[in-house]
């Protein structure tokens, strides 16, 4: 139930073609925090891999949602 769960989850969702899941539940993230960006949070997280991150991007693209 955090900005993060939520965003992942949006994210593997796309990757299995539940793209109307994946929508609902970035619809969620977004009432709950308007101001919210995926490369906003994401590019401030530790992630060691990088490729990691491109991988949840693809997972949100795939389901037409906004990773700008």
């Amino acid at each position: 139930e955090t900005d993060f769960s939520r965003a992942a989850l949006a994210s593997a969702l796309g990757h299995l073609g539940e793209f109307e899941q994946a929508r609902r539940v970035w619809a969620e993230l977004k009432a709950i925090n308007p101001q919210y960006t995926f490369k906003g949070h994401f590019g401030r997280q530790p992630f060691k891999n990088k490729g990691d991150i491109q991988r949840i991007a693809e997972g949100l693209i795939a389901a037409g949602l906004p990773i700008d």
